[in-house]
């Protein structure tokens, strides 16, 4: 199995001055409303969110559910030029607002583009896909799509400080 240094690669970016990230990731589907070739823009508005979960939670927040087991996930590890100490860091929201906006405004504005702009993806360590049984509970969690390659990613850029859209 092919080995990927999400630390190495945002650390870099970050050392570069890199402040924006923009993302592209292949999921499959777990609703038949995300057809093949639909474009996913994650992420929600705090707001709207903040107010659903106080009146009416919504399970299908737009957002990430990490199965992940195996890759390192923070750069608060005590290893040797890492960052010192301790960080307990909300990830709501996981995205940055205004790339999320930017994105949906391009989908929008590009003819024949089918997009979503709302999907709670479950990510798996892969390199095989998940079982029918373990997509099941995915969907019984309000999944819609899932991918293999959005965590680390989403947190660590979070951690760093860099807007992250996908």
């Amino acid at each position: 199995m092919a080995h990927f240094s999400y630390r190495a690669n945002l650390w870099a970016l970050k050392q570069l001055g890199v402040d924006l990230v923009l993302a592209t990731t292949a999921v499959g589907s777990l609703s038949e409303d995300f057809k093949r070739g639909t474009l996913v823009v994650f992420g929600i508005d705090f707001v709207y969110s903040i107010i659903h979960f106080h009146q009416n939670f919504d399970y299908n927040l737009d957002n990430f559910i990490d199965m992940t087991k195996h890759r390192p996930n923070t750069f608060y590890d005590h290893e040797p030029g890492h960052l010192e100490g301790v960080m307990h860091m909300s990830m709501h929201p996981p995205y940055d607002r205004e790339l999320r906006q930017l994105l949906i405004q391009s989908c929008a504005e590009t003819p024949d583009v089918t997009y979503k702009e709302k999907s709670t993806v479950v990510v798996i360590e892969g390199p095989n896909f998940s079982t029918y049984a373990e997509n099941k509970v995915f969907i019984s969690w309000g999944c819609t799509t899932i991918g293999m390659t959005q965590t680390p990613e989403t947190i660590l850029a979070k951690e760093l400080g860099l807007a992250y859209g996908a």
